[in-house]
């Protein structure tokens, strides 16, 4: 029985003394980073003002764009080992990333009148976040083997959004030029949620290599509205844009990094 007893304590000081993800780390990762946002554009007041037969137009369209962008990160994060495989981090960081997208679209508005007139409406739209970025994640997970970590990924964002819009109103039909919009813009503080997954595979005993996928939606939507009257030659109003214009903003990244654990 004491032969047992000691073979068993033996075998538990071999299973606490191999948890190869204890303890405090270091990363640095590099990879792509996929950047999108959404626009979406309220049009209204579309129309003469003098004629009355003519209804005032609404509408609201959306449309997209995104870019590729590099990114650098830095990380310091603590995790532990549990039951020999069952495993829980945490770690805080910093992204450095580029996120300057620009969108724009062109709808055309029949108005019928007396005769049929054309509205034009050209919208340009830039959404930027700052280029140092701070992050709080979790990260469950469980080894395989002895040296291979699976970890899931969920935490926050730190970030401040931007929004730069511009709007011109074209009228088709009469010689009158365009109506360009007062730009406006406007900056936001914004929170971001984090989720992903990743893989870690230990080539040292203090150093191991660490791929990642991570998805982060922005929760604030920043919002410019930009109100316009045209008038002709003589001073006749002619015809009204207003347009509200609201972005969402998101981004995908994978990377390939190396931590180091104290």
């Amino acid at each position: 029985m004491r032969g047992f007893l000691a073979l068993l304590f033996l075998f538990s000081l071999q299973l606490e003394a191999y948890t190869p993800f204890n303890g405090l780390y270091a990363s640095m990762d590099i990879g792509p980073v996929y950047n999108q946002i959404e626009i979406n554009d309220f049009i209204a007041d579309l129309g003469f003002l003098d004629l009355s037969d003519i209804n005032t137009l609404e509408t609201e369209f959306s449309h997209t764009a995104e870019e590729m962008a590099p990114s650098v990160g830095l990380s310091f994060g603590w995790g532990r080992q549990f039951c020999s495989s069952l495993y829980f981090g945490v770690c805080a960081g910093v992204h450095l990333c580029e996120f300057d997208v620009h969108a724009r679209f062109q709808a055309d508005f029949q108005l019928v009148g007396d005769d049929p007139l054309l509205n034009r409406i050209k919208d340009r739209n830039r959404v930027s976040l700052n280029f140092c970025e701070y992050t709080v994640d979790a990260r469950p997970g469980f080894v395989v083997g002895c040296d291979t970590l699976l970890f899931g990924i969920g935490g926050l964002a730190f970030n401040r959004i931007s929004l730069d819009c511009e709007t011109e109103g074209v009228l088709v039909t009469n010689s009158v030029d365009e109506a360009v919009m007062t730009p406006t813009s406007e900056a936001l503080t914004t929170l971001g949620l984090r989720g992903g997954f990743g893989l870690e595979q230990k080539i040292s005993p203090c150093v191991s290599v660490v791929l990642t996928y991570v998805y982060t939606h922005y929760l604030v939507r920043p919002s410019a509205m930009q109100k316009r009257i045209v008038r002709d030659a003589n001073g006749m109003d002619i015809f009204s844009v207003l347009s509200s214009t609201q972005a969402r903003a998101r981004r995908q990244s994978t990377s390939i990094g190396l931590s180091y654990y104290f």
